[in-house]
């Protein structure tokens, strides 16, 4: 497989691995540790794409952690497209957007509909076990919807607190 399609394939697996709970499989993706900025650290003065892989470092069990706290009392469908792939050698930067879809499993009827449109940029290594993701932000470009079904900052917020 070529490794532009290698890295894209690894970058839509984060979604398909929330959308249907396989935390396990977090270990096939990200490198340990992670860097991963929540949203409001991402959204903070002074953050910058290019240099954050040396801060916001989270270990594999600390990400696999907050997914499911994110996604706990959720139903989500995230599409993923779009990816664009810059390749460097043994690293590599893939952007991509999406249409992220929540909805509360205790009432999944629609009313409570919540709709993203998200920006990704994946930071990946080449590792002897093959690509993975070392760093990942993610950004909110716009929402609809009812936002009391999942307010991310807070979850993301209360999951830094937990540690």
């Amino acid at each position: 497989m070529s490794d532009q399609a290698e890295i894209i394939a690894l970058c839509q697996r984060p979604h398909w691995i929330y959308d249907h709970d396989l935390w396990d499989e977090v270990d096939d993706v990200f490198t340990d540790p992670l860097a991963m900025p929540t949203a409001a650290e991402a959204a903070s003065a002074g953050f910058d794409q290019n240099t954050y892989l040396s801060g916001y470092r989270r270990s594999r069990d600390d990400v696999k952690r907050g997914l499911a706290t994110f996604k706990a009392g959720l139903l989500t469908q995230h599409l993923v497209a779009g990816h664009h792939v810059t390749l460097d050698g043994d690293t590599a930067v893939c952007r991509a957007h999406s249409i992220n879809i929540h909805l509360p499993a205790a009432k999944p009827d629609g009313d409570a509909l919540l709709a993203h449109g998200n920006e990704y940029r994946f930071d990946c290594v080449r590792t002897p076990a093959g690509w993975r993701i070392r760093g990942f932000v993610a950004w909110v470009l716009w929402s609809r919807g009812d936002e009391s079904t999942h307010d991310a900052t807070a979850k993301q917020a209360a999951w830094l607190a937990s540690k």
